[in-house]
């Protein structure tokens, strides 16, 4: 068809044409029916559009489609094993730890009510079971060291680090093989000690580790007759094998959240587990003999220690947490206040009853109320009570512990007039929590309140600035588990993920957000499932950084309501019993947190001391003898101990023994820091394979050389003191006792009776003060007590108490003290620190434990006055003698060594 327009021809003859349009291209002419080029141009956008919007969605499909490959647990049903589970046999069912059946289908597991017959399950077989196929492969795959790793398959992994620090299967230790793994055939592995049919642990059937898609279980075989500490609940010390399970999840009255056991085997050896997981989880004791855990994730480092002495165990423990630091000395000394002391005049009424107590006590200072008053700061920041406060300080020398609440209180009113200065700060820093795109809102004393992100970027900067306000202070960081009135936060709680809502069905305990936040809120490390049981130790760790401009050379004193792994490198314990009843019970229940806390890395603890009566308030203060934070905190201003007049004078006996054993108490926490040394323990921690001992739990070695065992219990004007192998002699007495042996020990108004000392030991302790302060200006005395050998070898540790870093600079001195024979040697081994109360001079040298009188002490061949007497028998008829020797003789100072010498009236036995 011809056109006259071109040669272009068109495909198909134009018929219903109504109108001829054109368009140049390549210098032809197109022709197009009926449409105009605006419109054929939006058609033809109109259809790329729906293309790519097609695409699209055919990708998004695609991939949802590979992730739920990729997510489908390879250990869940099978085809064979049917949709209900009822194909697989009732007795291969292995419970899977889910409560509700849809949850249990949500994990991946298997739910049916009645057996492979129809017939319905006893209680006994679980409801909710793991497919058979469900386990892990764990075979010879590392045969150059000592670590498994194992690939679950679902994209979780575990490492099981053998031992601690070693680089071989085998660790090795003073040419003793401790330990060797072993290989189950075609499945598992067993730790056994050499020598010994001994398994500490044993991982053999194959539903004995799985790995869910959001969770996992691990059981593992212990020896039978073992028992556990360590783990959950500290009102109980050894734990038995009886189904308990305990929840590892910081909480109001459980505190802290320490995934670490301690097991003692029936022969005596010890060994431990680090569940190396912040996420949350369950620690069951079953009656098999078996813990089976159970982790709110699929990744877990378990660490084997393998001691062999309960020791040796809390060494390798702490190598992978850090070691404890101790605290400026004056952290030691005893402090008082009252809850609800929220205004100036309040604490003004502190104040002034303080400067009526008589006698005069030994008290370091006041704790500050962690009230709010009406600009939403936390009391002392006001300037009318910081000019108060620095008043009665320069008066009094007294020390103050301010308390610091764990969130900040905000405002309905979100303009910036209307907010405070830290919350404008925190908005402004981005430093508050969030629940979505929102800042997360808790209630606390029923105010609205934000909390912060302590992993934030910012953090610190903003921290500072309440830090900056309590220079020279110590801190006592408030209910940092965190809590919160309400549970979850204001309004509902987000349901991010299938995990966070298996979370609420598969651990023990009920409500994981229950008086806390809701476990999807969000910071910078993730939600606040993984990060709640550490979100106090961030806290601490944000804290002490924040601290070091204003204390360049002195120790930060930190002390803290909750706790986790390592956060003894920052801070103390307070354990406050003020809600409890401050009962007998309690008491038993304090002295387990102590050495539990001990145990665990955080030996700077202790209980609230509080009673209500005036017995049970005098064996409170008993604790505080052992307990490097000597706190009370009473209900009220009218409730404080110390003003009870009638209590008065047996409570300043008990404070001032205790002040004048802070030199000891200080030593211990040094050899924690320095040696790995657990300051405070059980008799079973030194003597595991004594049985006796095993049942004397409420009896405390303290360092080296004490023994501490007070009366515990109400109306009791004696109790029985068991004393292990070893010589001990009684602090009041003297008398000496050759161990194992059980002696009576009449109470009295003052713990001394309570206390034994260990021969080959030495004891220096300071006379009382008012205050530490003073304290260390004071003589000292010492006190040596002589073993089975007639022997002393002991070393003490002291420094300023407040350098930071005496030890990195060797600010300090070590005194050692030797007898041998008839001499006693005192040396220096190091003198860097020789200021201070070095200069103190020793107002009383008594030795204990000579088996024969002394009839001649000399110094430089100078015969020197002394007393020395007769003590008693031991129960092999063996007499013993005590020795003193008093400053007028001779003076004689800690910074110098010198030796005595002596001569006995007879040889042989007296």
């Amino acid at each position: 068809m011809e056109t006259g327009r071109g040669n272009f021809t068109p495909l198909q003859p134009v018929t219903v044409c109504n109108t001829e349009y054109e368009q140049k291209s390549s210098g032809s002419r197109f022709y197009y029916c009926g449409l105009k080029p605006k419109i054929f141009v939006g058609l033809i956008l109109i259809f790329l559009i729906v293309v790519i919007i097609t695409a699209a969605i055919v990708l998004v499909a695609v991939a949802q489609a590979e992730k739920q490959s990729r997510n489908k647990d390879p250990l869940g049903p099978t085809e064979a094993e049917s949709v209900t589970g009822v194909a697989v046999p009732a007795s291969e069912r292995q419970r899977c730890p889910l409560k509700s059946e849809k949850s249990c289908r949500a994990a991946g597991c298997l739910y049916s009510t009645v057996d492979e017959k129809g017939k319905t399950l006893p209680p006994s077989t679980p409801k909710c079971f793991f497919p058979v196929s469900s386990g892990s492969q764990i075979s010879n795959n590392s045969p150059s060291g000592t670590s498994i790793d194992l690939n679950s398959g679902s994209g979780g992994g575990f490492t099981f680090v053998i031992g601690n620090e070693s680089k071989k299967r085998k660790r090795r230790k003073r040419g003793i093989t401790l330990f060797d793994v072993k290989y189950h055939s075609g499945f598992g592995f067993y730790v056994q000690r050499p020598n010994s049919s001994e398994i500490p642990f044993d991982l053999k059937s194959k539903s004995d580790l799985i790995v869910m898609k959001w969770f996992l279980s691990l059981s593992l075989s212990v020896p039978e007759g073992s028992f556990v500490t360590g783990v959950g609940n500290f009102k109980q010390y050894l734990k038995v094998f009886d189904d308990t399970t305990y929840t590892i999840w910081s909480r109001k009255d459980e505190e802290g959240a320490h995934p670490f056991l301690l097991l003692l085997s029936p022969s005596g050896t010890a060994s431990g587990l680090y569940l190396e997981s912040s996420y949350p989880m369950d620690i069951q004791l079953a009656k098999d003999h078996k813990i089976k855990i159970v982790l709110l994730h699929t990744q877990l480092k378990v660490h084997f220690l393998l001691g062999p002495t309960p020791a040796d165990v809390v060494r390798q423990y702490w190598a992978h947490i850090g070691t404890p630091t101790r605290p400026p000395y004056w952290g030691l000394g005893y402090f008082y206040g009252a809850e609800g002391a929220d205004t100036l005049e309040e604490l003004k009424e502190v104040m002034k009853a303080h400067s009526n107590i008589t006698p005069a006590m030994p008290v370091e200072g006041l704790l500050l109320s962690n009230g709010l008053n009406t600009d939403h700061q936390p009391l002392n920041l006001t300037s009318d009570v910081r000019s108060y406060l620095e008043l009665f300080v320069g008066t009094n020398q007294l020390q103050f512990i301010q308390g610091v609440l764990p969130m900040v209180p905000t405002s309905s009113d979100s303009s910036n007039e209307a907010l405070s200065s830290l919350e404008l700060s925190g908005r402004q820093k981005d430093v508050f929590m969030k629940e979505g795109h929102v800042l997360l809102k808790g209630m606390y004393k029923k105010k609205v309140a934000l909390y912060p992100d302590f992993t934030s970027t910012n953090a610190l900067s903003w921290w500072d600035e309440i830090t900056s306000y309590s220079k020279g202070f110590g801190f006592h960081f408030h209910e940092n588990y965190p809590y919160s009135d309400i549970n979850g936060a204001i309004g509902v709680c987000e349901e991010l993920s299938s995990s966070i809502n298996l979370a609420r069905d598969i651990l023990h305990l009920d409500n994981l957000e229950y008086r806390t936040l809701c476990l999807s809120a969000t910071g910078k490390n993730g939600n606040h499932l993984k990060e709640h049981n550490v979100w106090s130790k961030a806290q601490l760790n944000i804290s002490s950084q924040a601290l070091t401009p204003y204390e360049v050379s002195r120790r930060p004193f930190l002390v803290s309501d909750s706790t986790s792994p390592g956060i003894g490198k920052f801070s103390g314990y307070f354990h406050d019993t003020f809600n409890s009843s401050g009962s007998y019970s309690d008491l038993r229940h304090a002295l387990n947190h102590l050495v539990t806390h001990n145990l665990l890395g955080v030996p700077v603890t202790g209980p609230n001391l509080y009673g209500v009566s005036g017995d049970s308030c005098l064996r409170w203060f008993y604790l505080s003898v052992v307990a490097p934070v000597a706190w009370s905190v009473a209900p009220s201003v009218g409730q404080i101990p110390l003003h009870n007049a009638t209590l008065a004078n047996q409570l300043y006996r008990i404070l001032a023994f205790r002040q004048s054993l802070l030199p000891y108490l200080y030593h211990t926490l040094y050899e924690a820091e320095t040696m790995s040394r657990v300051p405070t323990r059980l008799l079973v921690f030194d003597y595991p394979t004594d049985t006796v001992a095993r049942s004397y739990q409420d009896q405390v070695l303290v360092g080296d050389a004490l023994l501490y065992s007070p009366v515990l219990q109400p109306d009791q004007d004696f109790r029985m003191t068991y004393l292990p192998a070893g010589v001990w002699c009684n602090w009041v007495t003297g008398h000496c006792t050759s161990g194992p042996a059980e002696v009576r020990v009449t109470a009295a108004d003052s713990p001394e009776s309570f206390t034994f000392i260990r021969g080959g030991t030495a004891v220096v302790t300071q006379d009382p003060a008012q205050t530490t302060t003073k304290s260390r200006e004071q003589s000292v005395k010492l006190i040596l007590v002589l073993d089975a050998q007639g022997q002393v070898n002991s070393t003490r540790f002291f420094d300023d108490g407040e350098t930071s870093n005496a030890l990195t600079t060797n600010y300090y001195t070590l005194i050692r003290y030797a007898v041998s024979g008839t001499v006693l040697s005192v040396t220096l081994p190091h003198r860097g620190y020789i200021g201070g109360t070095m200069k103190n001079s020793y107002s009383k040298i008594f030795i204990y434990g000579l088996r024969h009188r002394v009839s001649t002490l000399k110094y430089h061949d100078r015969a020197l006055n002394m007393n020395c007497m007769e003590t008693g028998e031991d129960g092999d008829g063996q007499k013993h003698y005590k020795m003193i020797l008093s400053e007028s003789s001779v003076s004689l100072t800690l910074k110098d060594g010198f030796t005595l010498s002596w001569e006995y009236t007879a040889v042989g036995r007296k």
